[in-house]
């Protein structure tokens, strides 16, 4: 009689296998999770590219020619609103003040808001400034360089 043997298939992973794994996920996590923090932070920090470049049009026209203006405030139609500009964003709030007419520059300012924002943009700021003698705009951000684009850091 012919003798039968069994093979013994292993079915299922180890413990040490398992754990191998779960180590390699924990590694990966702890390397993509500040990664995509700070992608998210950059991505909301254009928001107040989008505003404040919207806005660069309108009051340097108004600059140019000397025009007074009264500070706007409110939706983009609203009477309170002289220059037409889009004040609000999902990440934070423009403010457009007033010009006299004879000031040599004019200052666009973006804050970020307290909340619902990444924690590194919390409460900072974005300026954008017109010097209507050389025609040109500089940005200026209290946003640390890492996650700001296109603007200095103070």
């Amino acid at each position: 009689m012919k003798s039968i043997q069994m093979n013994r298939a292993q079915k299922g992973f180890t413990l040490i296998e398992l754990m191998i794994v779960v180590a390699i996920i924990g590694i990966l996590a702890a390397i993509a999770i500040p990664q995509y923090q700070n992608y998210i932070a950059r991505s909301q920090f254009s928001e107040a590219h989008t505003l404040l470049g919207g806005a660069r049009t309108a009051v340097q026209e108004r600059v140019d020619q000397g025009a007074s203006f009264a500070v706007s405030t409110g939706t983009p139609n609203a009477t309170t609103n002289v220059l037409g500009l889009q004040l609000n964003g999902e990440y934070g709030t423009m403010a457009a003040p007033a010009y006299n007419g004879s000031d040599a520059t004019y200052a666009l300012t973006y804050t970020f808001a307290a909340s619902d924002v990444n924690a590194n943009l919390q409460n900072e700021t974005v300026t954008y400034t017109y010097t209507a003698a050389s025609g040109e705009w500089d940005c200026v951000t209290t946003v640390e360089e890492q996650f700001a684009s296109q603007c200095t850091s103070s």
